[in-house]
């Protein structure tokens, strides 16, 4: 009977002792780790284009151009923010089509045009603006345009909107009446001389000068002042119109034309001074 009350008590102590061990037993704990990738952000390009308009210049392409060719011209203003110089070149330019990519065109029509883009060395902060020409298909849509190096790496690249502003290429103009005893010429045009192209929507002045030249015919008057073809229009006419001359007598006065602007034009203008007998 002792045996077992010992052997009883030897196992209670052996569980009590288990039990404080498990309670009391330290715990081995693994420090959690945050690892932070850091954030890549590219750093903003140091060129841009800023598009101011694109110019339809078919007009252009009548007077010298390719056959199944057409002239685009896009105005543009350049940024550039880069740390060191940076020289643009305009042959560096190059126009992308629904058909194709197509570089600047350089030809004698555009020598002398005001505006159009020179090669320039730029500082951070300086920008240029200017126009540049491409000669692409007539049947090719105009849709961006780029600045790229002669290796091929883009700089920069920037979508077109549809052309605002067409060319009108003026070939001639001529003063002329409907009466043969009337002699007309025109004097001046202090804006712009014939042959050289402006855009389309601008009024232009032209001086005309008329003399009664029938020295024994009866006095004449101006009833009208008119331009052809008709997509041109008389704006004013300096107050011509109602005026009399008398046999020999010269009359000068400026009439304000305005150009079509919805479409291109190239071939002769004429400015017609209509008179009759009084």
């Amino acid at each position: 009977m002792n045996k077992v009350v010992i052997i009883g008590v030897v196992v209670a102590v052996i569980v009590v002792i288990a039990a404080i061990a498990v309670l009391y037993k330290p715990t081995s704990t693994t420090p959690s780790t945050t690892t932070t990738t850091p954030s890549s952000t590219t750093p903003p390009s140091p060129y841009e284009l800023s598009i101011i308009n694109v110019i339809n210049g078919h007009a252009l392409s009548e007077y010298d151009g390719e056959s199944g060719k057409t002239f685009v011209i896009v105005n543009f203003t350049f940024n550039y923010e880069g740390s060191s110089s940076f020289t643009v070149k305009p042959s560096d330019f190059y126009i992308i089509t629904n058909e194709g990519e197509y570089e600047a065109c350089f030809t004698s029509l555009f020598e002398g045009t005001p505006n159009y883009l020179s090669e320039a060395t730029l500082q951070k902060g300086d920008h240029i603006s200017g126009c540049i020409a491409f000669e692409i298909p007539t049947s090719a849509t105009p849709e961006k345009i780029e600045y790229k190096t002669l290796t091929g790496n883009v700089l920069v690249c920037t979508s077109l909107p549809s052309p605002n502003k067409y060319i009108i290429a003026i070939g001639d103009v001529y003063a002329c009446t409907n009466n043969d005893s009337i002699a007309t010429s025109l004097i001046t045009h202090p804006t712009l001389p014939a042959n050289i192209f402006t855009y389309g929507g601008e009024i232009q002045n032209y001086t005309i000068k008329v003399t009664a030249e029938d020295y024994f015919g009866p006095p004449v008057k101006i009833t009208a002042v008119k331009v052809s073809p008709s997509c041109f229009t008389v704006v004013s006419c300096g107050g011509a119109v109602g005026k009399e001359l008398s046999p020999g007598q010269c009359y000068c006065f400026t009439v304000s034309i305005k150009y079509p602007a919805d479409g291109g034009y190239f071939k002769s203008v004429y400015i017609y001074v209509c008179v009759e007998c009084t």
